[in-house]
């Protein structure tokens, strides 16, 4: 409204409208083009769920890993009865669910043991340091 308008009395005039209808907007693709997005727990990035039966790179890693952190297990790529009762006695001294299974949180304490074994005795600290910047990755807080 306008002061004139208000003193008279008198309704603001109102925009004509307009004339083009307005452009439709392009409907979303059903499916997405590109690769499905892969979420990975802080400290296991791109690491796969393993279990009985698997092989490859990553159970030879999961193996060397077990074997450098003092459990017996041979490094054969190969994801058998011996890999699997590592794997329950590993997730049982860390107080995790002993299933056998290699999952986000056992990659994650698989991660931590072996930066604990690496940085600490290299320069001198404790292991609670490396906890903490741990839990900061993961929560990304301060410590």
């Amino acid at each position: 409204m306008t002061i004139n308008s208000l003193i008279n009395k008198t309704p603001f005039p109102r925009l004509p409208r307009p004339t083009k209808p307005r452009p439709e907007l392009p409907k979303p693709p059903q499916k997405l083009p590109g690769r499905p997005i892969s979420i990975s727990t802080p400290g296991s990035e791109g690491a796969k769920q393993l279990s009985r039966g698997a092989s490859g790179p990553e159970v030879e890693k999961l193996q060397k890993q077990l074997k450098a952190l003092g459990y017996e297990v041979e490094v054969d790529g190969k994801f058998g009865p011996e890999t699997e009762a590592a794997v329950r006695q590993y997730q049982e001294d860390r107080g995790l669910k002993a299933d056998g299974i290699v999952g986000p949180l056992t990659h994650m304490a698989l991660d931590k043991d072996m930066l604990k074994r690496i940085v600490a005795p290299r320069h001198e600290i404790d292991g609670s340091f490396v906890d903490k910047f741990l839990d900061h990755k993961k929560n990304n807080s301060a410590f």
